[in-house]
């Protein structure tokens, strides 16, 4: 029921900035950190498996899902964590992404069509890039397409 009550909490405050920013609206913190740690553990296995028959090198997805448990295990990136998760979320966003370019499906790619579409829109009104990230929750949906793209990648390919 505490799950139940996390979500709930989430939801209550609506689309965050971005995924690393519904830590701060958790009441139990700890839920980030583990639900990071549980998204890398279960990719990590899948992920290494199917890039071990399509190539000999291994480290493009391990250094993607390092980048996860990086940001679950430094969630506070408003303040005393902020180099470590942006390290880590750096990592996972440009690794997964390379992974798929590399040995996934690349059609999967032309969802980067719509931030792109969105930046472009928001980029000829007179405004700054921090406030169309504000604005559009752009963080949140690319991280959102990051983790869409490997699962759905993951789940044709295996």
């Amino acid at each position: 029921f505490e799950a139940l009550h996390e979500i709930g909490g989430v939801l209550k405050y609506g689309i965050p900035e971005s995924i690393s920013d519904s830590y701060y609206y958790l009441y139990y913190k700890v839920v980030f950190t583990l639900v990071m740690w549980i998204v890398g553990g279960f990719l990590l296995p899948p992920i290494m498996d199917y890039t071990s028959t399509v190539s000999e090198t291994q480290i493009i997805p391990f250094i993607g899902i390092f980048g996860i448990l990086l940001v679950g295990a430094a969630p506070r990136f408003k303040d005393t964590e902020r180099t470590i998760h942006i390290i880590g979320a750096t990592l996972a966003i440009v690794f997964s992404q390379l992974w798929i370019i590399l040995y996934g499906l690349k059609e999967i790619l032309l969802i980067w069509i719509i931030p792109l579409i969105i930046l472009t829109i928001n980029g000829k009104i007179d405004i700054t890039w921090q406030k169309i990230f504000e604005k559009t929750k752009l963080l949140f949906w690319i991280e959102l397409i990051c983790f869409s793209t490997i699962y759905y990648n993951l789940l044709i390919l295996l």
